[in-house]
């Protein structure tokens, strides 16, 4: 999952605006490796897409396992069901989600006449489907371990949730025009675009995308207009006719 960039840290000895441009550089070369290797490498653009398409569901499913599993430790009238129906249930929001999430990928791949044998059968996508696959596992412990001391609340859930969905829906965007669904790489280069504005500035990312609830307080406050002042002269007006 995408964070933002770490406060400046005296014990490592550098000064901040380098620190941030070194933080900057890594998050954006990171991000831009699938890309490259689509443009330069022969990176097969349908396994990215559908790699990128795998790391979002799976994000989702974390976070939806570990709200479901901690959920009984924070509401009293929420019963605990168990790991196995944590997962079962989880399972089955994915399925449910995958398909408003997934129909318009699947038709992008069939307007660009995707061979889903070829595609299933790229050893790159099945190593990296495996590779997110053991990350989500690990994601989950660690999210967990986190929900066992600090509340949903605390760990800002709902954010963490609205920068994953947020990303997929500003993908699907550019999938509903003409340019994104002839031209994958267009859709491989918005999903790297908004991973990289989301590690560095995720205020002004959720911003934008209008969800202000989920900014940090002192931005929230930033963003949220405050009453329309009164208009004075129009009181000394009209208190001066009633005198």
């Amino acid at each position: 999952m995408s964070s933002p960039l770490p406060p400046f840290d005296p014990a490592k000895g550098l000064a901040p605006p380098l620190l941030r441009g070194f933080v900057i550089a890594q998050v954006v070369a990171r991000n831009v490796v699938p890309l490259a290797g689509v443009l330069f490498l022969g990176w097969h653009a349908a396994s990215v897409l559908l790699l990128y398409f795998i790391d979002t569901m799976l994000a989702i499913g974390v976070i939806v396992a570990g709200l479901m599993a901690a959920l009984p430790r924070y509401d009293p009238t929420v019963q605990p069901i168990g790991l196995v129906r944590t997962i079962a249930a989880s399972v089955f929001l994915l399925v449910f989600l995958s398909v408003p999430l997934g129909i318009p990928l699947v038709i992008m791949f069939s307007a660009n006449d995707v061979n889903w044998r070829e595609l299933l059968a790229d050893p790159g996508l099945r190593i990296g489907a495996i590779m997110q696959a053991a990350a989500a596992i690990w994601g989950y412990v660690a999210f967990s371990r986190e929900l066992s001391v600090r509340s949903p609340e605390a760990l800002r859930v709902k954010r963490r949730f609205a920068l994953v969905f947020l990303r997929w829906v500003g993908v699907l965007m550019v999938m509903f025009t003409s340019l994104g669904i002839y031209f994958p790489v267009l859709v491989i280069a918005t999903y790297v675009a908004i991973s990289i504005w989301e590690e560095i500035a995720p205020d002004s990312f959720l911003s934008i995308a209008g969800d202000n609830e989920d900014l940090d307080a002192a931005k929230r406050t930033a963003a949220t207009p405050g009453p329309a002042p009164r208009p004075r002269g129009r009181l000394r007006k009209s208190r001066h006719r009633h005198s």
